[in-house]
């Protein structure tokens, strides 16, 4: 399922409840997810592939904390063998 900004809240939570595997969000509309209606929305503990979009700018920007407690909430049961993370960001355009 995708997750992110810029759009309806409301679908994206009444997705999420009904569980997912493979979660492609943007750091921060997932962290909103995360503390939405004190955290009882969702979480990240049965997630076993999370692709976190824009990542990169997200540390640059100094939200590793945020970014690492999606991360660091996932299948903390199997986070070494089996948990998968992408993070990545595609660039569109002329090279400046």
């Amino acid at each position: 399922m995708c997750v992110y900004g810029g759009t309806g809240i409301s679908e994206q939570i009444a997705e999420l409840k009904r569980g997912a595997e493979v979660i492609v969000c943007t750091p921060g509309r997932m962290i909103d997810m995360l503390a939405a209606n004190g955290g009882r929305v969702t979480n990240t503990r049965r997630v076993t592939f999370v692709v976190l979009d824009e990542a990169d700018r997200m540390f640059d920007m100094g939200f590793e904390p945020q970014v690492m407690r999606i991360i660091d909430n996932c299948r903390p049961d199997k986070q070494v063998s089996e948990t998968k993370y992408i993070l990545y960001t595609i660039c569109s355009g002329e090279p400046s």
